[in-house]
């Protein structure tokens, strides 16, 4: 499935995730960096802010690289 991506916007920084960093940061790598996607446009019905969504992802448990490669990456269709 090549064309398969996660959105990380809204995983950190909703419900109770604080415990779990390291799992996230965990399955983030299984699936694989360059699938993932951070992009955060607003916020509705009562969730985080774009500034919040992305403290809450640089909080996790991820090298600097690994938050560089997210950060950059864009899905083929946006190109």
């Amino acid at each position: 499935m090549k064309r398969v991506y996660f959105d990380i916007t809204g995983v950190a920084g909703l419900g109770n995730w604080k415990p779990k960093k390291n799992l996230i940061a965990k399955r983030i790598r299984e699936i694989g960096v360059a699938r993932v996607r951070f992009g955060s446009d607003g916020y509705l019905a009562g969730g985080v802010s774009p500034a919040q969504a992305w403290a809450d992802f640089r909080s996790l448990q991820l090298s600097e690289t690994e938050f560089r490669t997210i950060e950059n990456n864009v899905t083929p269709y946006m190109r």
